[in-house]
């Protein structure tokens, strides 16, 4: 079933040292790492159950301009619909205003059936400002 696929990525994510996150199918967070947390900008406490846009400011890379009209399909929201494993780069803005380029990878998260019920990430620090 779903909830126990995402329990088992959520468990996971929960212990690692490194930045991850699970979203479920709808693109809320489900799980997020400390170290993901502090990357994002945001408090591993309050995010659960929030969908990823709402806690993240994401930052057009050419322009600045924020949450530009592809923020919808950065790595860990495009798996949801395109499955398989994407990759990419995204900026955030933090409440501090710093900025944070990130090196993203997702894959989509299936449940016994096949059918995609979320999306795990992994994400590297690959620059500031």
């Amino acid at each position: 079933t779903e909830t126990t696929t995402l329990a088992r990525w959520s468990a996971a994510t929960a212990a690692a040292h490194d930045a991850c996150l699970v979203l479920d199918g709808s693109g809320a967070i489900v799980s997020i790492s400390a170290a993901a947390a502090e990357l994002l900008g945001c408090s591993d406490g309050g995010v659960i159950g929030r969908p990823l846009l709402d806690v993240i400011d994401v930052v057009d890379l050419e322009t600045g301009s924020l949450n530009p009209d592809y923020a919808s399909r950065i790595t860990p929201l495009s798996v949801l619909t395109g499955g398989g494993l994407s990759r990419s780069v995204l900026r955030v803005r933090h409440p501090d205003d710093a900025l944070v380029t990130i090196d993203s990878t997702s894959a989509a998260v299936h449940d016994a059936s096949g059918q995609t019920v979320g999306s795990v990430s992994f994400l590297a620090s690959i620059g500031t400002g």
